[in-house]
C-alpha cells in the first residue's frame, strides 16, 4: 500500500495499520447514541468545505499510542516470533526511513497472519511478511516499533488539540487498493492490488448527481 511513508499499510502494532485521522476544521460533530436529532438544512449546517486527508501504512499505536487517555500503547509490549524468541516494542526515533529493514507484511495473507485468530500478536511470525519467493517470511523488528509524541513534528504538537478517533480501523485488513476503494466507494471489488477499472459507485458520483463541487488532490497512483 502506500501508506504516505514507508508506513506500515497497514498494521504493524496492535492495529491495522491503515486508521485515518480526519480532521473536520472550525465544526464539531456531535453524534448522539441514536442519531435521533435531525440534521440540519445543508445551508445553516455551519462549514462550507470538508477535507479528508488519507494517509497509509501507520497504526494508531505506532504514531499516536502516547496519547494520553487513548485507547493505544507503545513500550511495554512483547511479542513472539515462531522460534519463540521474544522482542520488546521499541522507539524507532532518529530512523524515520527503516530503509535497513523490511517493508511490515500489510497484504490480505499477511494481516492473517498478524491477526492470529485473534490474538493479535502474530507481528514477527512466519508468514507475516510473505513474498511469492519466500512465503513464510517473518516481519523484522521495525513491524513493532513506534514513534513518541516529540519524535512527530506535526502530529505531535496537534494530536491533542483534536478529536482523534482512537478506535477507527481501516476498511479491510488488506493492501492499499482494497482499502483505498473502501475510501472512495465504501467497499471493495478486490484483496489486493490491481490495475482493472473497478465499476463501484463512488461518494464522486454520488456528489456529480446532485451538483456538488469535488476535488481529489493525490500524489501517487489516480483512483
Amino acid at each position: 500500500m502506500g501508506m504516505i511513508n514507508r508506513l506500515s499499510p497497514d498494521f504493524s502494532l496492535l492495529r491495522s495499520s491503515q486508521r485515518a485521522v480526519l480532521v473536520f476544521g472550525a465544526m464539531s460533530i456531535l453524534v448522539s447514541g441514536a442519531l435521533a436529532q435531525t440534521l440540519p438544512p445543508p445551508e445553516a449546517a455551519g462549514f462550507e468545505h470538508v477535507v479528508v486527508v488519507m494517509m497509509e501504512n501507520r497504526s494508531f499505536d505506532h504514531f499516536l499510542g502516547w496519547l494520553p487517555g487513548a485507547n493505544g500503547q507503545q513500550a511495554g509490549l512483547i511479542f513472539k516470533d515462531s522460534a519463540g524468541a521474544s522482542h520488546s516494542t521499541h522507539a524507532l526515533a532518529p530512523d524515520y526511513q527503516g530503509c535497513a529493514f523490511l517493508d511490515p507484511g500489510h497484504s490480505y495473507s499477511d494481516g492473517r497472519v498478524q491477526y492470529h485468530n485473534a490474538a493479535v500478536d502474530g507481528w514477527l511470525l512466519n508468514g507475516s511478511d510473505a513474498t511469492t519467493a519466500n512465503p513464510n517470511q517473518a516481519n523484522d523488528i521495525f513491524a513493532i516499533g513506534y514513534y513518541g509524541q516529540n519524535d512527530l513534528a506535526f502530529l505531535g504538537a496537534t494530536g491533542s488539540g483534536y478529536t482523534v478517533c482512537d478506535n477507527y480501523f481501516c476498511g479491510i485488513m488488506a493492501e492499499t487498493y482494497p482499502n483505498r476503494f473502501y475510501m472512495h466507494a465504501a467497499q471493495t471489488d478486490r484483496l489486493v492490488n490491481g490495475s482493472a477499472t473497478s465499476t463501484l459507485p463512488t461518494i464522486w458520483s454520488r456528489l456529480e448527481e446532485k451538483g456538488l463541487s469535488a476535488a481529489i488532490i493525490l500524489a501517487i497512483c489516480r483512483f
